[in-house]
């Protein structure tokens, strides 16, 4: 692993966890919420794309979100 950063939530409305590691950046976005009211956490994935030094993922989308089951009432 290369570099782990945790971001807080006083420049942005969510705290952000930012990976750097071999083959690709991750960055976890906490603290989010859905136009519906319920909690999300974002997990976003990109490869490295550098010169001689290219990933790609195998499937599934640039970004996985995990969102609260039910809805606040």
């Amino acid at each position: 692993m290369k570099t782990i950063v945790f971001h807080d939530s006083k420049r942005n409305k969510h705290d952000t966890l930012h990976i750097e590691t071999d083959g690709c950046i991750v960055n976890i976005l906490i603290g989010l919420t859905k136009d519906d009211g319920r909690k999300c956490t974002v997990i976003e994935v990109l490869p490295d794309q550098y010169k001689g030094e290219e990933w790609d993922r195998e499937e599934g989308s640039l970004f996985t979100r995990i969102v609260e089951r039910n809805v606040p009432s």
